[in-house]
């Protein structure tokens, strides 16, 4: 499964669903499209995912503030996708090793 797939399926656990196939730009373009309308229709909601997802507030208002002429949705989604490849990468590094011998197993 590549990375594009599992941002999707990492997405979908915060209840945020694509119609866009599985391509990295299109998913990155509904991804901006839904989060710019959560800054204006439910920004509660925006606060309370972000929040769930761990990204950095600092983070997040530094780019806002360093990004004139860029769009707010843009800047959240490349937070997100940041933060979920991140997680992804830790999730890979623990990745159990089954290198015990069949014979020590319980």
């Amino acid at each position: 499964m590549n990375n594009t797939e599992l941002i999707k399926r990492e997405l979908e656990k915060f209840d945020i669903r694509f119609t866009a196939s599985e391509d990295h730009n299109d998913i990155f373009n509904e991804l901006a499209a839904y989060l710019d309308h959560l800054v204006v229709h439910n920004f509660n909601t925006l606060i309370s995912l972000l929040y769930r997802m761990d990204i950095s507030e600092k983070k997040l208002n530094q780019l806002l503030r360093d990004a004139s002429g860029i769009n707010v949705g843009t800047i959240i989604a490349q937070l997100i996708i940041e933060r979920q490849l991140q997680k992804i990468e830790a999730r890979k590094s623990f990745v159990p090793k089954n290198d015990i011998p069949d014979d020590e197993k319980w």
